[in-house]
């Protein structure tokens, strides 16, 4: 029955995981990064005037992230915790934190579009209401910088755990942890490099590379491969640490 188990939740992880992939790339590349120009509070205003819809949509898109996050803190747990309960419960912690974090985050975005609901007309050119909105912009970004260092650390034990599992290959453990390094790189440089810009490409790829590959490989093992969590011959040893 345990294994049986194992492997529902090793499915459900993974059905969490794709969605968290896609609602997270639809709002933040497709829809946040079209509209928002930091530097042009002008023209961000606007677009977010004549599409309100589509960032609308962006803000429902982390709201279902986030509450697939949470069946991810809770299926990770379950997965790994054979593996050693105590750094299960640590990186799940961590990714729960993550999830506080960002719904804070996420709070500022529904303040800017309660801003932008309320203007009547896109000819109006408010001063006040585009520093208002650009603030809460960057403490958006700023409070999810914070939340994903607590998701790198969350990710390093993530690795740790893969490493050790025997149930998931450990050149993705291996991946896992190149992109937990690189989200602190990136997340430290963000709030601290003054000349980021130079170096964000750079920065991106350290991130994106590993991360995207990484993650979704182990998307698409929890989906198909799921037999392989019930195949560990540990697995009645919960107390292993």
């Amino acid at each position: 029955m345990f294994m049986k188990d194992l492997k529902r939740i090793s499915k459900l992880s993974g059905i969490a995981y794709l969605i968290i992939f896609i609602t997270g790339i639809y709002a933040n590349f497709v829809v946040l990064e079209h509209l928002v120009a930091l530097d042009n509070p002008s023209l961000t205003v606007m677009n977010l005037l004549t599409q309100k819809s589509a960032f609308e949509l962006a803000i429902f898109g982390f709201a279902i992230m986030l509450i697939f996050d949470l069946v991810l803190v809770w299926g990770l747990y379950k997965l790994f915790r054979p593996v050693s309960r105590h750094f299960a419960f640590m990186a799940a912690a961590l990714r729960f934190i993550n999830v506080l974090v960002f719904g804070l985050a996420l709070y500022h975005l529904i303040a800017v579009f309660h801003i932008v609901t309320s203007i009547d007309s896109i000819t109006v050119h408010n001063q006040f209401l585009e520093t208002k909105v650009i603030d809460l912009l960057n403490d958006f970004n700023n409070i999810w910088l914070i939340g994903l260092l607590f998701f790198a650390f969350h990710l390093a034990l993530l690795a740790y755990l893969v490493w050790r599992s025997g149930a998931v290959p450990k050149w993705l453990g291996v991946l896992l942890m190149i992109a937990a390094l690189g989200y602190v790189a990136d997340s430290f440089a963000q709030l601290f490099l003054l000349n980021y810009p130079d170096y964000e490409s750079l920065f991106a790829l350290a991130v994106i590379v590993p991360g995207v590959i990484g993650e979704l490989t182990l998307t698409f093992w929890l989906l198909f491969r799921s037999n392989k969590f019930a195949e560990l011959p540990y697995l009645s040893n919960l107390n292993r640490a």
